[in-house]
């Protein structure tokens, strides 16, 4: 049998905010770390994980990019290339929620673009929210400090209700290996609003493992959007005024055409 580089990730997922009122919100989650050339490997070799079709764990390729059932890696590749990345990219890492029992909400997906010299060359972070728009971030890899990533981005997309669309994220990663670890901050007018990050342990992918992780959170996708919602009462009740979410543009689907932008560091 081949050994895979995808990889099933355990850990927890931790949101702090700071500013107007102080808030933490902290739960376990298991997500995959998927080399995205080994997709049908993936398929043929996992009992309990299937790639585009139903299965207890499932990736389905449509729901990311363009929200088509297109090649994922191919579209990845092309929003590199069409945002002006002058780098060859040779594979591609994905850090996502599976679906499980059908069900999956990703607030964020990461994609690990490497170099053919197996270094990380461009960055895409894949963002989500709860109405269902989508809006990619590409950045290039300039900075690096102890083998730690450090990137930064302007907001440009509408994620929380108590959130304006305004201030710069602060993008901190670990290039995955036996750990997983992914942090995103928020500052507006120099001030930190917020921040999350995720760590984990990068564990074989294999049915024991698959098994083991739905034996400790089957209801992944209810404990992700619960922890969403109950965050937003507890801001809400704190006294955090709603921000309206900006309609996409006129005649433009969010999951079909997600916004990308470049980002320069």
């Amino acid at each position: 049998m081949t050994r895979l580089r995808s990889r099933l990730c355990i850990g927890e997922v931790v949101h702090r905010r700071y500013h107007p009122r102080r808030h933490q919100l902290r739960y376990r989650v298991c997500s995959l770390l998927i080399d995205l050339d080994e997709l049908p490997m993936i398929d043929s070799s996992c009992k309990l994980l299937s790639i585009n079709r139903l299965n207890v764990f499932s990736l389905m390729e449509s729901d990311h990019g363009d929200g088509s059932p297109c090649d994922l890696k191919k579209w990845v590749t092309d929003k590199v290339a069409a945002a002006g990345c002058q780098t060859g990219i040779s594979s591609v890492l994905m850090l996502t929620f599976p679906k499980v029992l059908g069900y999956v909400f990703n607030p964020l997906t990461v994609y690990y673009c490497l170099a053919p010299t197996g270094d990380i060359a461009v960055m895409v972070y894949e963002v989500n929210n709860t109405f269902g728009d989508r809006h990619c971030y590409v950045v290039p890899v300039r900075k690096q400090q102890h083998g730690i990533i450090f990137q930064s981005a302007d907001k440009q997309f509408h994620v929380s209700p108590f959130n304006e669309i305004a201030g710069r994220y602060g993008f901190r990663v670990s290039p995955p290996n036996e750990t997983v670890a992914v942090g995103v901050s928020l500052r507006v007018d120099g001030k930190p609003l917020m921040n999350a990050y995720q760590t984990a342990m990068a564990l074989p992918l294999n049915d024991r493992n698959l098994w083991s992780a739905f034996c400790r959170t089957p209801l992944l996708t209810a404990k992700v959007i619960a922890g969403i919602h109950l965050e937003a009462a507890v801001l809400w009740l704190k006294g955090l005024p709603i921000v309206r979410r900006s309609k996409p543009a006129l005649g433009r689907t969010p999951q079909q055409f997600p916004g990308v932008s470049l980002h320069n560091d």
